[in-house]
């Protein structure tokens, strides 16, 4: 890669990057997120994958032992309210879900996905010296 194609190649990382943030940041609007946002970046720029914690009775997100963000409301009141407001609609497509879960689970699982799993790896192993 030459020197101006390495430029812009790190422009264009410069770019995507803060774009990237500029999303992140956007889907919390309505919330002080800052905190949030400032910790979810530097995980990634340190190349980690964002670890949040909440304590299900609590509404306050923890990152790196410290707290970082104040939930609305603690995941069980959320699960509550969840359960109170349950209807037709809802259920049917939870068990749709569910029911697309399990189709796809035991399809993971089937002979023909393991049968063209061993075929490909075979092959593979032929090609390898």
């Amino acid at each position: 890669m030459g020197l101006s194609n390495h430029y812009y190649y790190l422009r264009f990382i410069q770019k995507k990057e803060n774009i990237l943030f500029e999303k992140i940041s956007q889907k919390l609007d309505f919330f002080s997120h800052e905190q949030l946002s400032l910790s979810e970046e530097k995980q990634l720029l340190n190349m980690d994958i964002p670890y949040f914690s909440v304590n299900a009775n609590k509404s306050c997100v923890i990152a790196g032992g410290k707290k970082i963000w104040e939930l609305p409301k603690s995941p069980v009141q959320k699960v509550f309210d969840k359960f109170l407001n349950l209807d037709e609609k809802l259920l049917n497509e939870q068990k749709s879900l569910i029911k697309f879960s399990l189709q796809a689970s035991q399809f993971l699982f089937s002979n023909q996905l393991q049968e063209k799993f061993s075929l490909v790896n075979f092959k593979y192993k032929l090609a390898t010296p």
